[in-house]
């Protein structure tokens, strides 16, 4: 998991796993502080850098068919994980 938002991922897959498929499924295992052991999401593969690294392919994915709960545990996420890893600011 590199960036999360309301509207998808972006992921780095082991390039001996081959998405062979555009639509397939995530699993995102979140802090022990949710008490979830794992949440799954089925997303759309939107674009893929099989450049990136010599041993990871990087694969930008939009999420498809969210439940509410789904939405729910997205927003604690993306909240848990700028609230622990700020975004940088920048001088002039």
């Amino acid at each position: 998991l590199i960036d999360l938002s309301e509207t998808g991922v972006k992921v780095w897959l082991n390039k001996d796993e081959e998405v062979t498929d555009d639509d397939f499924a995530i699993r995102i295992r979140p802090p022990r502080e949710f008490n979830i052991e794992a949440i799954d999401f089925d997303v759309k593969r939107i674009w893929m850098n099989p450049n990136k690294s010599l041993r990871f392919n990087e694969i930008g994915c939009q999420f498809r068919n969210l439940t509410e709960d789904q939405k729910r545990q997205l927003t604690k996420l993306i909240t848990f994980f700028e609230k622990y890893n700020p975004k940088e600011e920048f001088t002039t």
